[in-house]
């Protein structure tokens, strides 16, 4: 089985270039038989300049940043949604590829859900988040699906606009049944309300994946309870808020 993670990127600060070295290190770490990839688009920090090691990795750099679909005119373009495209059309030699945004800590491996999707015929999963209900930026693809479906056709990115914001409901859509929705604890923390002393009574059964915190400490919390230390180029006494 041939399989990729994916991830797309826009790195504005060291906060956010710490949290993509984590993706980079984790996938590493966790996916031995998995190949990475980035897409990113014209960050103030480029991944291929500032991310220490990009072994196993390969950087699509999409050379511009067109926006997103909240920003202000003219700047309210789909640029999540070009970037996501421009993974899953990579992907198509693959057979499974999990596309998970690079501001996302994901602390499990991504080969066994790919596993079982083959076994139980699943062509595409992804979490729910358990606050906006939406689907989050962590959903797994049997390729063949996306060659089937002309999915990134249908997605469409150059006629997206702010009608279509957020663009979870729109991918939700237009996967339709295809869809399995997976149980796969985690929190897109908007509003601050994680700590480190907390984290375990919100996620008391374990946790997968958690993202936007501000908290850098929350992060490692998380990766040490499943016996991850932090990367050695960083240490735990980098400003905690981005």
């Amino acid at each position: 089985m041939k399989t990729l993670l994916a991830g797309t990127s826009y790195i504005r600060n060291p906060y956010q270039l710490w949290i993509a070295e984590q993706w980079v290190r984790l996938g590493k770490l966790l996916n031995p038989n998995t190949d990475l990839l980035i897409v990113d688009s014209d960050s103030p920090l480029r991944p291929e300049d500032n991310l220490p090691d990009i072994r196993r990795t390969t950087i699509l750099q999409l050379g511009d940043n067109i926006g997103h679909l909240t920003y202000p005119a003219p700047y309210n373009k789909d640029g999540w949604g070009r970037a996501t495209c421009e993974a899953l059309d990579w992907a198509v030699d693959y057979d499974y590829v999990a596309t998970i945004d690079l501001d996302v800590i994901y602390v499990d491996p991504v080969e066994p859900i790919f596993t079982w999707m083959a076994e139980n015929n699943i062509r595409v999963a992804n979490p729910r988040e358990p606050n906006y209900k939406w689907l989050e930026g962590i959903t797994f693809w049997d390729t063949g699906y996306l060659k089937d479906s002309a999915f990134t056709s249908r997605y469409n990115w150059p006629s997206r606009g702010p009608q279509d914001s957020p663009q979870e409901y729109l991918m939700e859509g237009l996967m339709g049944e295809a869809l399995t929705v997976i149980d796969l604890p985690g929190m897109r923390d908007d509003t601050n309300t994680l700590t480190p002393e907390n984290l375990f009574m919100v996620f008391p059964s374990g946790i997968s994946w958690l993202t936007h915190c501000q908290n850098k400490a929350v992060y490692l919390t998380l990766m040490a309870r499943y016996g991850i230390a932090p990367g050695p180029e960083n240490t735990p006494d980098t400003p905690l808020i981005p």
